[in-house]
């Protein structure tokens, strides 16, 4: 918990099922373990303002830190009913980054979303999966409709974040697929498992 400026709030008995995409805009590591999240989350605990996801990625780990009953502060146009997943890089640095890893950032983010949407299905916060379709930035404000935007979208000029770069397509499928494919999944006890992420690297799910 940070001692200076609380990082969630706003108790939720629901959630709309929008899904918003960001980046931390830390710098990115482009080399050997990523130490991204880690870097990313050190800062977000001992910050003086606000700002904060429900789930944080980079290449090797999926770490949840806000669980989804609770607002994150990551988007000021639907904290309130909206879920947050980010990845620990910069916008800008995502052809930059070698192939494999950069591909491995956005499986992550799928990944994480998944994870985040399995809890609130199980948990009572959302009545079904959200699908694996993008929505407009009206749709995402409003909470209208369930689906995935991208930061920049609900606030152009400010925020340009997860890129033009960023690859909704495989992101898209990836999660469709960590869901069971055509917006089902299990619902009742899901068991935390574990997943290789990277060889030699493990991150566990909720």
């Amino acid at each position: 918990p940070n001692p200076y400026t609380p990082q969630y709030g706003w108790p939720r008995n629901r959630v709309s099922g929008v899904v918003g995409v960001h980046t931390a805009e830390n710098n990115t590591c482009f080399n050997g373990p990523d130490t991204g999240d880690v870097d990313v989350a050190s800062f977000i605990s001992r910050r003086t303002d606000y700002g904060s996801y429900h789930v944080l990625v980079d290449a090797d780990s999926v770490n949840p830190l806000v669980h989804p009953s609770w607002a994150a502060w990551a988007d000021t146009t639907n904290n309130a009913h909206g879920m947050s997943v980010s990845a620990a890089v910069r916008a800008n640095d995502w052809l930059a980054m070698a192939p494999d890893r950069r591909r491995q950032v956005v499986i992550n983010l799928a990944y994480g979303a998944a994870d985040l949407v399995k809890t609130a299905v199980r948990d009572g916060l959302l009545g079904s999966p959200t699908p694996a379709r993008r929505i407009t930035a009206s749709e995402a404000i409003s909470g209208s409709r369930a689906g995935f935007y991208g930061h920049g979208e609900t606030n152009p000029g400010t925020r340009y974040d997860p890129g033009k770069d960023f690859d909704w397509n495989l992101f898209l499928s990836t999660y469709e697929a960590a869901i069971g494919g055509n917006g089902i999944i299990p619902v009742g006890n899901i068991t935390p498992t574990k997943r290789n992420l990277i060889p030699g690297v493990v991150g566990v799910e909720y």
